[in-house]
């Protein structure tokens, strides 16, 4: 199992690329697209649409690089984004498999996919939205 220290440090957010880094295969989906919908609009602050972000609007939970950054650092790469949401700086759902199965360097295979009932839970909490 992987203990806060181990965690922190396998989760090294310092390591993804920055904004306007060409770099797509080492992001994740959901920056790719921040990074991408931004830059269309010319003005990395200011969407022409309000954007919201929600905890149970993401990809499937499943490998670390579907864990989500701490708030303090999506808030300053994104400072338009309303994240009033979400209210836990760190990434709970990512914390809810991990103590199921333990780190990601023990448990290589799918975690919130193998979870049906987990998955359809949060759908339809985000549906509630």
């Amino acid at each position: 199992d992987c203990n806060r220290e181990d965690k922190n440090a396998t989760n090294n957010y310092d390591s993804y690329p920055s904004l306007g880094e060409n770099n797509n295969q080492h992001k994740s989906g959901s920056t790719n697209y921040g990074d991408n919908h931004f830059e269309r609009n010319n003005n990395k602050n200011e969407p022409k649409i309000p954007f919201i972000a929600h905890e149970e609007w993401r990809e499937t939970v499943n490998y670390l690089c579907d864990s989500r950054r701490p708030l303090t650092a999506l808030r300053s790469l994104y400072p338009c984004v309303d994240f009033s949401p979400c209210i836990h700086d760190h990434d709970p759902l990512w914390e809810k498999y991990q103590q199921i199965h333990g780190c990601h360097e023990t448990h290589t295979k799918l975690r919130e996919s193998n979870d049906p009932q987990g998955l359809l839970e949060r759908a339809h909490r985000a549906w509630k939205v």
